[in-house]
């Protein structure tokens, strides 16, 4: 199909003019369901590490703990590429247009440029009016864990923190496999990151279930995470911010994080606001101190979060012309 390859684009300005559709067959809401149902199904009972003091007892548990783990992870893998292959190879089959549209829906549903916006904005708003409660609420489930700051800096850079991290994952690592793939790879990498938040905690009840989940993520989000740092530090560079600061500082701090990927996107943002991320008491089940990323060259101020935004949205016009030429050479 000669324009196939526009998908891609105007399902990225689709999701930006109609943000995110608050209905019962949401793929998004779906994808969490199933994911929800398939822990519920194959993890009948959450053993308590605690309450046995037997070694060999414990290794069995978590062997068990981490296989059932693995298989909710091929499970859901396998059904989130092919419920929207086979729904769009028989759309395609009957009428190629339906099947282009059809496309175009699915890849804007499973994009979330417009909600990350949307949820930076309402802590913004939030801060604007005093509400610390609210702003604080609202970054807690953006990050999907808590965040144990309580002052208005603490709030604004975890805000900051969480959408860099969520460029990433939430945009550019799905806009790549949808070059690459399609839809169904797309969503793939959609429920790859949806398991992470949900099961790939480092502590709990999830320990071992949800390791092969954060595994994976890592593994999904590698070469993208990376990508989207240097495409941060494009867009600064395009849209009169430091995209000198914002490259050094990629290159010095982006592996200063337990995680992988996350601290790539967070140096080169750090970088081009002139501005430190991390260092502030946060945490997933306990307070840590998140490494200093970035030089407190000065305060952060509220209106680094639309200025995030805006280099945000930066980075991801960059990765759609980027991606469309890649989905035009590779279908």
């Amino acid at each position: 199909m000669p324009y196939r390859f526009l998908s891609l684009p105007l399902a990225f300005i689709l999701d930006l003019v109609t943000g995110d559709p608050q209905w019962k067959y949401d793929p998004l809401r779906l994808l969490g369901n199933l994911i929800a149902y398939l822990e519920r199904l194959i993890r009948k009972t959450r053993p308590s590490y605690e309450q046995s003091v037997d070694e060999e007892v414990l290794g069995r548990l978590r062997k068990k703990e981490f296989r059932d783990g693995l298989l909710e992870v091929v499970l859901v893998c396998l059904i989130s590429f092919l419920v929207p292959f086979i729904v769009l190879r028989i759309l395609y089959g009957i009428f190629p247009f339906i099947g282009f549209i059809a496309e175009i829906l699915l890849c804007s549903l499973l994009l979330k440029t417009s909600s990350l916006k949307k949820e930076s904005m309402e802590v913004y708003r939030a801060l604007r009016a005093g509400d610390l409660t609210k702003a604080r609420e609202t970054v807690c489930r953006q990050a999907g864990y808590d965040i144990h700051v309580h002052d208005p800096e603490g709030i604004t850079r975890a805000a900051v923190g969480s959408l860099t991290e969520a460029a990433s994952d939430g945009t550019i690592a799905p806009m790549l496999f949808m070059a690459i793939g399609g839809v169904p790879l797309m969503s793939v990498c959609i429920a790859v990151n949806m398991m992470d938040n949900v099961l790939g905690h480092k502590s709990g009840l999830y320990l071992y279930y949800g390791r092969a989940a954060a595994k994976l993520d890592d593994a999904v989000n590698y070469f993208p995470s990376r990508l989207c740092g240097w495409l941060i530090v494009a867009a600064s560079y395009l849209m009169g911010f430091d995209g000198n600061n914002s490259k050094a500082i990629y290159l010095r701090d982006r592996s200063k994080h337990d995680s992988p990927n996350s601290a790539h996107t967070e140096a080169a943002i750090a970088g081009a606001l002139n501005i430190s991320l991390g260092g502030e008491a946060v945490g997933e089940g306990g307070q840590k101190t998140k490494p200093l990323i970035g030089d407190p060259n000065r305060p952060i101020e509220l209106e680094d979060i639309p200025r995030t935004i805006r280099i945000f949205y930066g980075a991801a016009i960059l990765s759609v012309v980027i991606f469309t030429l890649l989905f035009k050479l590779l279908h």
